[in-house]
């Protein structure tokens, strides 16, 4: 049975970013799935414990979380569709 991971990953859009929760077995099949996006492996240095865990709270209470084995969804869909 192959595990997912909640790798977090960041859609930067320039002048910000949205944040999102990826599912995926491995770092690589996370950065195939989504280029668009920066997927970490770890927190980004800047990032403390702290930040990281409301960050991954804010992700699950807006629903910003997808597995990369199922299609996506709103806006990571339209994202993907403007290519």
């Amino acid at each position: 049975m192959i595990t997912e991971k909640g790798f977090l990953a960041v859609y930067d859009y320039g002048q910000g970013g949205v944040w999102l929760v990826l599912e995926a077995p491995s770092l690589a099949e996370a950065q195939a799935a989504f280029p668009q996006l920066k997927v970490f492996e770890t927190r980004p240095e800047w990032m403390s414990e702290a930040d990281e865990a409301a960050y991954r709270e804010r992700c699950e209470s807006t629903g910003f979380r997808w597995n990369v084995h199922s299609p996506p969804t709103g806006w990571l869909k339209q994202l993907i569709e403007q290519g």
